[in-house]
């Protein structure tokens, strides 16, 4: 693992209220899009987003992370159309004047390529290519040296303290709605062989059964659990039906059951969504009680 902090932005399609006539659009309340239009025809946008942003105007924030000029990046797509393949991905730069730069049309599930110089602001589009029907979970934003498996909903991280390809001491870390990192400071607190497992936003449905399914294939009967994220303490108890001698460390003690806790005492102003787990306090209790 790098030991400078990566970042993965998410890209999600926000805006489902204005669409051209004869288009069927449904969303979940985790983003996932589908569309469908049998009347427009190839070439047209079905969607886009903008970096760049007037907040005194539209009091909107912007839609696409910041990215830098003479970096290299990768878009990860999470879309599919019918007939396959029949859309096109669009990503233009332009400069201070508002003139394009550069242009990529694509369609690839990974794209890599690289600010140029003079970039002001950039935008990112959808295009009809002959499709009538789209299934979009969203777009994915890193640097081109970050984990390729970062995309994954749920992303078993490298293992920390370990040649193995996987380790006994999993810590689950519900990510930001917006954003996946990678946390370099655990190498230098934690002790013991971890394994970081990252749960996307959009995924926290389907989180119980890949877990008791990564951990059946890994061999694992008696893990240690430990949860930085207070939304994933049920989906750790849950684990204990298919796994009873697994041991947990869960945020607060809930549902009456007597396990260990670590964040009895949570900064009240703080939001999950906004701020980083105090590693400090969970990996203390990690190596206290499982050294």
């Amino acid at each position: 693992m790098s030991m400078s902090q990566e970042i993965m932005q998410h890209v999600y399609w926000d805006n489902v209220d204005i669409f051209q006539h004869g288009v069927q659009i449904s969303v979940d309340h985790h983003y996932h899009v589908r569309w469908q239009s049998n009347l427009m025809g190839p070439g047209q946008s079905i969607i886009s987003w903008q970096s760049e942003y007037n907040y005194q105007g539209s009091k909107v924030v912007p839609q696409l992370p910041i990215l830098s000029v003479g970096k290299r990046y990768i878009i990860i797509n999470h879309l599919t159309s019918v007939p396959e393949k029949t859309h096109l991905v669009r990503l233009i730069f332009r400069d201070l004047q508002g003139t394009v730069i550069q242009k990529y049309d694509f369609n690839d599930d990974h794209f890599e390529f690289e600010v140029p110089e003079g970039t002001v602001s950039y935008s990112l589009a959808i295009i009809n290519a002959g499709c009538y029907q789209l299934a979009f979970d969203r777009f994915d934003i890193c640097p081109v040296d970050m984990d390729a498996n970062a995309s994954s909903d749920i992303w078993p991280h490298q293992p920390i303290n370990t040649d193995r390809h996987v380790a006994n001491n999993l810590i689950l870390l519900a990510d930001a709605k917006r954003s996946r990192k990678t946390y370099p400071e655990l190498n230098k607190l934690i002790k013991m062989p971890v394994q970081l497992i990252s749960v996307g936003w959009q995924s926290q449905q389907s989180l119980t059964r890949w877990l008791r399914d990564w951990l059946r294939n890994n061999q694992m009967k008696q893990p240690h659990i430990a949860v930085a994220s207070a939304s994933l303490n049920m989906t750790a108890l849950e684990l204990t039906r298919a796994f009873p001698l697994a041991q947990l460390l869960l945020t607060t003690t809930i549902a009456g059951r007597s396990v260990e806790t670590w964040d009895a005492q949570p900064v009240p102003w703080a939001s999950p969504s906004l701020v980083d787990p105090d590693w400090q306090r969970l990996t203390e209790k990690m190596n206290k009680i499982w050294k």
